[in-house]
């Protein structure tokens, strides 16, 4: 639940592409966290798992403008997710990737038969990184699908490795944002704002993993208004 200081601070601020050099040039959602937990101006800040971090940037540099403020509620629950629960965030996001948005963009290609195989894979993240590379389609298949499909592997391949404590893929895991980038093809082709709506919900439930340990976020807003700076300049 926010407070009446959080819940205006969020809903005056419209949040931008890309990465800001100072608040007053705009702020992407991951710089707005940063702000919101008292850090220096970053796009990369302490207080967030590196996995949330890496999937909200793609989110908040793909999504359409007014989508990307959608955003918005989820940004005080990133702070302090800086834990314990890396690969279980990336665990998690590899799933989606393979059981949902790989599946939406071979369906949106009608390669139905693909699809279900992925969406009722068995086993563990290996055999579903195996699963999306046989699940790979021919080069008649618009490139979009192919990628999806791919990333989704990764995401798997990526994960598995690093829950097995193989240190070079926990570094794949948290910055490849393979899930994310199945889950952007997955939009643009089936063109549903369904698919936002899901990647909005895996937030959610990558957020929620190791909260229940997590102190009450104490908000420390840093001193500098970017909107007052931006007046000023």
């Amino acid at each position: 639940m926010f407070d009446l200081t959080r819940q205006r601070l969020l809903d005056r601020i419209k949040l931008q592409y890309g990465g800001h050099k100072k608040p007053s040039d705009g702020m992407c959602a991951m710089e707005m966290v940063a702000y919101l937990a008292g850090e220096g101006h970053s796009y990369h800040p302490e207080c967030a798992c590196p996995v949330l971090t890496a999937y909200t940037i793609r989110l908040n540099d793909s999504m359409p403008t007014e989508w990307r403020q959608r955003l918005r509620p989820y940004l005080p629950l990133l702070i302090g997710t800086r834990d314990d629960h890396t690969v279980a965030r990336a665990e998690l996001l590899a799933w989606r990737a393979i059981r949902a948005f790989a599946p939406i963009a071979l369906e949106a290609c009608g390669l139905r038969d693909s699809a279900a195989r992925l969406r009722n894979v068995k086993g563990d993240l290996a055999d579903a990184a195996d699963a999306a590379y046989a699940a790979y389609p021919g080069p008649q298949i618009p490139a979009a699908c192919r990628a999806a499909v791919v990333q989704a592997a990764h995401a798997a391949h990526g994960a598995h490795a690093a829950g097995a404590g193989r240190a070079a893929h926990l570094s794949r895991a948290i910055d490849a944002s393979d899930a994310a980038d199945a889950a952007i093809a997955a939009v643009r082709l089936s063109g549903s704002d369904d698919v936002w709506v899901l990647t909005l919900q895996v937030l959610d439930e990558a957020i929620a993993i190791g909260a229940d340990e997590r102190a009450p976020v104490e908000m420390e807003v840093a001193t500098e208004d970017p909107e007052a700076e931006t007046v000023r300049s």
